[in-house]
């Protein structure tokens, strides 16, 4: 039964969190196109490019190898998983005691799967892209780690059940936790985490791997 549980659960949450990131990228667009004084696109418009992309058929560069059919795959795989261990507004299918572990490992497993993806695809430009990729993925994990197992650090000192999960913060409100020194310092993590999370799904000053404002665009 818990099985079932999970995988039902596990459906539901890609699905939904699918969707969802669809019409937010649709708002995104939206609001940059206002602040441009432009109209945009529909707000559904990711919508119709996901159909319309997933319609067309698959093209194999000649010299690429097996790995660049199979890295896509492992990448959506992962994702999936990744949603077992994430809090979203309710505890995570998969909460354990030291989740946060597989949290960052499945984290960094997607972007190395992109990285061999690239690399296998035989195209010098997605090399570039993959050694872009590979300065990003090294220089944004590290903070996003210390800033996080500081927060679950602290946590712990302060007697919280499984400090080191991240239905943690499902549970407990971090900011009512500790002295005002501690919502200070919470407060600066905060910051440093808002900038990992541009530098990983690459947004704004974090692009540089997609080279969205270069000809050859893409990894």
């Amino acid at each position: 039964m818990n099985i079932v549980y999970l995988t039902l659960g596990l459906i539901a949450i890609y699905l939904y969190v699918s969707f969802v990131s669809l019409i937010w990228e649709g708002v995104d667009r939206k609001l940059v196109a206002r602040m441009q004084r432009r109209i945009g696109p529909p707000v559904l418009q990711p919508i119709y490019d996901f159909l319309k992309l997933v319609s067309k058929e698959s093209i194999i560069p000649r010299d690429a190898n097996k790995f660049f059919e199979i890295a896509p795959v492992l990448a959506l795989a992962s994702s999936i998983a990744l949603l077992a261990y994430t809090p979203l507004g309710f505890e995570p299918l998969l909460a354990t005691k030291g989740d946060v572990i597989v949290f960052i490992y499945l984290l960094g497993l997607i972007a190395f799967i992109r990285v061999i993806g690239a690399v296998s695809s035989g195209s010098p430009y997605a090399q570039i892209g993959a050694q872009r990729e590979i300065i990003m993925l090294a220089s944004r994990e590290v903070p996003m780690m210390l800033g996080l197992f500081a927060i679950l650090w602290r946590l712990s000192k302060l007697g919280v059940e499984k400090p080191f999960s991240l239905g943690t913060f499902y549970q407990y409100n971090i900011w009512e936790i500790g002295t005002p020194l501690t919502v200070f310092g919470t407060f600066v993590l905060f910051i440093v985490f808002l900038l990992w999370l541009a530098s990983e799904i690459e947004v704004g000053y974090f692009n540089i791997p997609e080279a969205e404002t270069e000809v050859a665009e893409g990894p």
